[in-house]
């Protein structure tokens, strides 16, 4: 039915927003607990290339969020590994809606390494976490003769119309993005100049994952000249 995809992309949504919420003021990424991130998302969704239109990274953001809150548990944590299992599972998960998720295991790894001592159970934990969902829902698909996931197919994506075909809001977009990026990205220097160690850890933590996902919107400009909004709403609202 035509209704369906449009339902649960706003569902999907909303799951973010309020991961996305909960995640910066449960993990005090920010100094002082507030709504402007998940309000920022919402304002960055509707400003990006591709709307609100519903795509793969729609539905895999929710569990990519989730795995960034469960990573930064490990902190001094005894059951670290647990942790970074129920990541790398979830970060599995997203790649199955869009592949590049799985990216964040760089940052995942990157997390362990400044939250932590690293060692190697810690860097190969989170692969197998990741490789289990793709893995299971290959032989599930084949049990039922069912076809194969083209995973690729969620990085290649035919243009969809929205406001950036328009020039002149897609100049006065990108710039209010820019503008946007470079003050929480002085706003975030202030903050790390002012914390503890375990605080400078944790934002070390969240500037890995806004990288990655940075990245992935990059990669979608590159490869199919737009990128989904919510690739650039979710680093942005974060930072």
């Amino acid at each position: 039915r035509e209704w369906v995809a449009p339902a649960a992309g706003l569902l999907a949504t909303l799951w973010t927003f309020y991961l996305l919420d909960r995640t910066v003021n449960e993990r005090e990424f920010h100094e002082r607990p507030s709504r402007i991130a998940a309000l920022l998302f919402v304002l960055l969704l509707v400003m990006g290339p591709s709307g609100t239109h519903v795509g793969p990274a729609t539905f895999g953001m929710p569990f990519a969020l989730m795995a960034m809150a469960r990573v930064v548990q490990v902190s001094g944590d005894s059951k670290a590994l647990a942790a970074l299992f129920d990541a790398g599972t979830l970060i599995g998960i997203a790649a199955l809606f869009h592949l590049p998720f799985a990216l964040l295991l760089v940052s995942t790894w990157a997390t362990v390494s400044v939250l932590r001592p690293f060692a190697w159970r810690e860097f190969v934990v989170p692969l197998i976490g990741c490789f289990l969902p793709l893995l299971l829902t290959g032989a599930l698909l084949h049990l039922l003769g069912m076809p194969q996931a083209d995973l690729v197919r969620s990085v290649l994506r035919d243009h969809v119309p929205s406001a950036w075909d328009e020039p002149r809001f897609a100049r006065l977009a990108s710039f209010g993005m820019v503008a946007l990026g470079v003050a929480g990205g002085l706003a975030y220097a202030s903050s790390y100049g002012g914390r503890v160690v375990r605080g400078k850890g944790l934002m070390a933590a969240l500037l890995a994952h806004v990288v990655i996902l940075v990245l992935m919107a990059l990669l979608g400009f590159l490869v199919n000249g737009y990128c989904q909004s919510v690739l650039i709403a979710v680093p942005l609202a974060l930072i």
